[in-house]
């Protein structure tokens, strides 16, 4: 690892370097000649080194810059590099220059600030490093040539200072923000920490985890209800992968059980040790949307693989497996098992657990994770509940109206069937929504096209739902939908004054899932998420009054909360930092639901890593082949100390 650190660093620096040598080489590119005097933009290069990579390559580059003004004024010999042939005008302003970047940038950009105020001190930090560059310029200068400092060269150069400031307010953020996260995952990949015992015990199987997760992403496992039978309560699909995995773990060894067409339960160890259990789902959402390739034929692009649950579940599930065959083939599970538990359900409900704990009858573990959220870990998840909101109404020329697939994702898309009206459409384009349109002989078939995201994240996405209520009855003047459209406007409640937040759980959001009219009935699927403590029947029937609906309330899971301090939250949070090195990470509550809700003693415990979301409920999701290959050490160094803790060795 330190090898390739010391590679991957001189790459770095190569490049930079690089870049500041043709832009000093180049006429009128890095030096740009105005009359006898050069303005530059070089130190662009310096500032933005120091901010995305630290203090030493500030430092670093700061002396490359110097150094290379001076040789290359004295190869040029032009008039515009008389005054830079002085290496106390052209090299000694640089290298103080390096210095005062290294101490800004370790000050500024250290692992204490966000990426969020990193992005916004970069404007200031910009502009101020680009006037203490000229400033020591100038300085030089004023040392060297007092007599015609002020008549001759301070005139000309004191606006070539503003402009050159202004130019490096600009370009310097705009890099920073394109260049940011591909840093951070280069600073991250190629710590200099040593190669644990459990990234050395899972690397073995990095490629044979991978072919897993290629022919189980190819498995379309969404819930097909035209399937569904006794032996395959979820229908084929989801059979089918739950059968895939019982194949693997068999043919590897491991004891399992299909559980009624709804669980495959993978055993690994003692079967009268205790218990630890990780559980996951190989079911996914429907693949909604544009893709770049199909959902269900895993594709490897950029690093990348690409399809349908690659996120969410099946990536983390593998990584989990193979976590616990290394765990297995290492004789590392003393004293204690592990228990794999696949679902079938998750995506709708997670009846499948429920039927495992309640129907069933399965043991709780001693403690649990899922991972299906993110890192570190999650303590806390909000309620949620799905509400039916009904309306007996005449929306006119509309005929019929269909979006959404399911409540927990946010509708991408809207099919209206109306009466024939190029008004409508013009007054669509108009207003820039996007949409389609498909002529009939007497009606129209107009699709309005929003933006997918998790029902838990319903600000992230473009609810075609809504987009439907606020234009059919804006362009129609149905002030019914018009109502609605303001009162769903925003996702938390506020415009239905229906907010709700504490301090562990956060906020309520509210995500349109399903819509349906047809013959003057109007529905829709509410996923509504909820800190705790709320009483959810009163609330609601404060939603219906607002809204002016039916509401029948459906499936429902209640909020999930542990005490962050406890011991099991800090062993699994101990076990992720020591194999990452991220100390500044904390747990979190979310608004996802995870099975964690359905199993005792559990919580959810990666896999998405900060800024790496994955693209899960969208279209192109997708995984990070290095995160898939971290989350196997992480899931295994997790296990052994849950499994340790038992003997007291942690």
């Amino acid at each position: 690892m330190k090898n390739k650190k010391l590679v991957s660093d001189i790459a770095i620096d190569g490049l930079f370097i690089a870049i500041i040598l043709v832009l000093s080489l180049v006429p009128y590119l890095g030096f740009i000649q105005i009359g006898t005097i050069s303005a530059t933009i070089l130190p662009i290069p310096v500032i933005l080194g120091a901010a995305l990579l630290g203090a030493r390559r500030g430092l670093l580059y700061g002396v490359v810059f110097g150094v290379s003004s001076f040789l290359i004024a004295i190869m040029r010999g032009t008039a515009g590099d008389a005054l830079f042939v002085d290496p106390l005008i052209s090299i000694v302003p640089r290298v103080a220059f390096g210095i005062i970047l290294a101490l800004f940038s370790a000050i500024l950009f250290n692992e204490k600030n966000s990426y969020k105020t990193k992005r916004l001190i970069i404007f200031p930090y910009s502009a101020i490093m680009m006037l203490i560059h000229s400033t020591f310029v100038l300085l030089a200068i004023y040392t060297r040539y007092i007599d015609a400092f002020y008549e001759f060269i301070f005139p000309i150069l004191a606006p070539l200072v503003l402009l050159e400031a202004a130019v490096a307010t600009v370009i310097v953020p705009i890099l920073y923000n394109i260049l940011y996260i591909p840093f951070e995952n280069f600073k991250y990949r190629f710590t200099t920490k040593k190669v644990s015992i459990y990234e050395t015990i899972t690397s073995v199987y990095f490629a044979e985890a991978l072919h897993t997760l290629k022919e189980f992403v190819n498995i379309n496992s969404v819930y097909d209800p035209q399937t569904v039978s006794a032996t395959k309560p979820y229908g084929k699909g989801v059979h089918d992968a739950l059968v895939y995995m019982k194949k693997l773990a068999e043919k590897d060894g491991f004891e399992t059980k299909l559980i009624d067409g709804r669980v495959l339960e993978i055993f690994v160890g003692e079967r009268y040790k205790k218990n630890l259990a990780v559980f996951a789902h190989a079911d996914v959402v429907p693949a909604t949307g544009e893709w770049v390739t199909p959902p269900f034929a895993a594709d490897i692009r950029e690093g990348k693989l690409y399809g349908r649950g690659t996120s969410d579940d099946k990536g983390p599930l593998v990584a989990a497996y193979y976590a616990i065959k290394a765990l297995s083939e290492n004789d590392l599970l003393i004293n204690y098992s592990v228990r794999l538990v696949i679902g079938g359900d998750e995506e709708r409900g997670s009846s499948c657990m429920h039927y495992y704990f309640n129907e069933y009858k399965a043991p709780a573990p001693v403690h649990g994770f899922t991972p299906d959220a993110e890192f570190p870990l999650i303590y806390g998840e909000k309620g949620i509940t799905n509400f039916t909101a009904s309306k007996t109404i005449d929306l006119g020329p509309v005929e019929t109206i269909t979006g959404g697939e399911a409540a927990n994702s946010v509708i991408d898309k809207v099919k209206i069937k109306l009466l024939k009206d190029e008004a409508f459409i013009n007054y669509l384009n108009e207003n820039k929504v996007k949409n389609s349109v498909e002529m009939l002989r007497k009606y129209m078939i107009v699709t309005l096209f929003g933006k997918s995201a998790h029902g838990s994240l319903p600000e992230l996405g473009v609810n075609a739902g809504v987009l439907a209520f606020k234009h059919l009855g804006v362009f129609y003047e149905i002030d019914f939908l018009t109502h609605l459209a303001n009162k769903f406007e925003n996702p938390n409640g506020k415009t239905m004054d229906a907010y709700l937040s504490t301090p562990l759980l956060g906020a309520t959001t509210y995500n349109i899932g399903i819509l349906n009219y047809a013959k003057g009935q109007l529905s829709f699927v509410v996923n509504f998420r909820y800190p705790e403590d709320v009483d959810v029947p009163t609330h609601l029937n404060k939603v219906a009054k607002t809204l002016d609906v039916d509401i029948e309330i459906g499936r429902s899971s209640k909020h999930l909360l542990f005490d962050p301090k406890s011991e099991f939250i800090q062993t699994l949070l101990k076990a992720y930092r020591d194999e990452t090195l991220d100390t500044q990470s904390k747990p979190k509550a979310i608004g996802g639901g995870t099975y964690a809700k359905e199993c005792p003693n559990t919580v959810a415990f990666g896999s998405a890593f900060a800024g790496r979301s994955g693209d899960i409920h969208s279209p192109n999701e997708h995984i990070y082949l290095d995160d898939f290959y971290m989350q196997m050490a992480i899931y295994a160094r997790a296990i052994h100390y849950l499994g340790k803790k038992y003997e007291g060795k942690v």
